[in-house]
């Protein structure tokens, strides 16, 4: 099997940790003006959605992802790489946001 063939089928988040280089959270903490902006805010900074082609570069170990479309605007057209390591029936895919400030780590459990 090739290493792109174990990209493919359906897959679960079981975990995701965001940490800013210092290891702080990287959204603020602090008091909201009503419980509906509390939802709104927690859905905003709790959702990403893009989609596109992918393809792998073995020798750095990372996943590429063409972004075609997505949630934020300025995605859409650039390349998103991920760090990957497979483990068994789990993906953990580690990205570098904003200027490497921001280390995002999720992993994905293989469901088909």
């Amino acid at each position: 099997m090739s290493i792109e063939d174990r990209f493919a089928g359906a897959w679960r988040l079981v975990a995701f940790h965001s940490r800013q280089r210092q290891g702080r959270p990287p959204l603020p903490d602090g008091y909201r003006n009503s419980a509906l902006w509390e939802e709104v805010a927690s859905a905003f900074h709790s959702y990403i959605a893009y989609c596109g082609r992918y393809r792998v570069d073995q020798e750095r170990s990372e996943v590429i992802h063409e972004v075609e479309s997505s949630l934020y605007p300025n995605w859409t057209g650039t390349e998103q790489r991920r760090s990957f390591e497979f483990s068994g029936n789990r993906l953990t895919l580690t990205a570098r946001l904003k200027g490497g400030t921001v280390v995002n780590r999720l992993v994905w459990e293989r469901v088909a």
